[in-house]
């Protein structure tokens, strides 16, 4: 089963939506994968515009940040308090 939540990873009030959401179609979050990425310019750096960089920090870091926040409250809640299957 899938679930299409469409949402913005830079705001926290999608992130939230969209963690609250998932948890009302499935009744637990077992893992994320932070996949959303964004590039809203092909330019060199000293042709990038700040607001172009803005975006790309708002969606690739800070929207990491925010879903790997709202998941891991979630999942320690479950009792899954941070398991990693990642090598050292």
């Amino acid at each position: 089963m899938a679930l299409a939540i469409p949402a913005h990873v830079g705001k926290k009030d999608e992130v939230e939506r969209l963690v609250r959401k998932t948890l009302d179609g499935f009744g637990r979050i077992d893992i994320l994968v932070n996949n959303a990425g964004a590039n809203p310019v092909l330019s060199p750096m000293a042709e990038l515009d700040e607001e172009a960089f803005d975006k790309v920090l708002e969606v690739n870091l800070k929207g990491a940040f925010l879903m790997s926040k709202a998941v891991a409250r979630e999942m320690i809640k479950q009792g899954e308090a941070g398991l990693s299957t990642s090598a050292p």
